[in-house]
């Protein structure tokens, strides 16, 4: 009986969950890390660690501007005896786009795009290298309280190096305080 009776608290808290409702002019500051894969120069994948700060403005209560700037520390191999391929030893990106957010009680999910730069360098790279990058964004946050969030996001990077970088995907978890409301 106790274990029905939990459950059932439970199963209504679930379904009355207080609605999280975005707000305009809403300010939101956040420190992301995850993971990232990097592709180089034929089907060579690098994964590396991303570390990020995140600035998110409520241009309107549906539409958010974010800032994004984040490094990506990639593991690189031993260079074979002729002709190595230019694998990079980190990466650095930034972006400023739009998301538009889908609000859902606590829970919200975004999705957005973002351009910005991009730099190449160190690991078996002769020369740091600078390009465009252009980034599609998924993204799910929690609201815990109305001044803290928790959340996760998946960003897809095009970089204008495609010749040399086809491929850069990052996905991390997020921290952001939140004032504005």
């Amino acid at each position: 009986m106790r274990t029905a009776v939990l459950v059932a608290t439970v199963a209504c808290a679930l379904a009355f969950a207080r609605s999280a409702s975005a707000y305009e002019r809403q300010d939101h500051l956040g420190l992301t890390a995850g993971g990232a894969l990097s592709t180089t120069d034929g089907a060579s994948t690098k994964t590396g660690i991303d570390l990020g700060l995140r600035y998110t403005y409520g241009v309107t209560d549906a539409f958010n501007l974010i800032v994004d700037v984040s490094g990506v520390a990639v593991g690189t191999e031993p260079p074979p005896a002729k002709n190595p391929p230019p694998q990079p030893g980190h990466i650095a990106v930034g972006g400023v786009g739009l998301a538009y957010v889908f609000d859902v009680t606590r829970w919200v999910p975004y999705a957005g795009a973002l351009i910005g730069p991009a730099y190449f360098g160190g690991g078996l790279m002769a020369h740091p290298t600078w390009t465009f990058d252009a980034q599609l964004v998924v993204g799910l946050d929690y609201e815990v309280s109305r001044s803290f969030a928790v959340g996760g996001a998946y960003a897809q990077h095009f970089v204008a190096l495609a010749s040399t970088y086809p491929e850069l995907s990052t996905l991390g978890l997020h921290v952001e305080y939140v004032w504005g409301w």
